[in-house]
């Protein structure tokens, strides 16, 4: 189970974010924003950073809890992200899902969410955290910062072609096909051949 929570003050923002295994374990987790945030930020923030914790844990089923309607309901597919910052954010946890066989998604109220908006406010107050009582991290830049590397496994791919083109200066035979390679294979970079 993934709960979130998101706080903003005029001069920092926090989200707070519990994971809850079957047996009753709990992994809390509070995050500090260091960048502007709106509330809708700072909710895909703490969903992303949820999703990032239970994929290291290996989780597999998820049960996800969150209080942002707007949120939720661009994830389940009622509502659209007109924004580019809020499609960046939908895709990177439509992303993120993939990684879980098994997931569900639920908006609950605020009062149901109160134990991570009690994180999200410790993380956005100045107060020092004692960080043997809860793991706070600070988080600098958004998630969909993050540079996105994909691996090219050898079945067909739409990929190779750049792949080919970039290692070893391979075009393909027609002269707008490899035209139209060498212009969009300036994008791509190989990291790790």
């Amino acid at each position: 189970m993934v709960v979130c929570r998101r706080i903003l003050t005029a001069d920092s923002g926090g989200a707070g974010i519990i994971l809850i295994s079957r047996e009753g374990f709990k992994i809390q987790q509070a995050l500090k924003f260091e960048f502007p945030a709106t509330d809708n930020v700072a909710e895909y923030e703490a969903l992303i950073a949820g999703l990032k914790l239970a994929a290291d844990l290996e989780a597999e089923i998820i049960d996800i809890f969150g209080d942002s309607q707007l949120v939720y309901k661009q994830i389940s597919g009622e509502f659209k992200a007109h924004s580019e910052r809020m499609a960046q954010y939908l895709a990177r946890t439509q992303e993120l899902l993939k990684k879980f066989p098994s997931w569900k998604l639920s908006n609950v109220d605020r009062e149901e969410n109160q134990w991570a908006y009690s994180l999200a406010k410790l993380a956005s107050s100045s107060l020092p955290i004692n960080p043997d009582s809860v793991y706070v991290d600070v988080l600098t830049t958004p998630a969909i910062d993050e540079l996105s590397v994909n691996q090219i496994q050898d079945s067909p791919d739409w990929r190779r072609p750049f792949l080919d083109y970039i290692i070893d200066k391979k075009l393909p035979e027609g002269k707008t096909e490899a035209h139209s390679l060498m212009f969009k294979a300036r994008y791509y970079c190989v990291i790790g051949s």
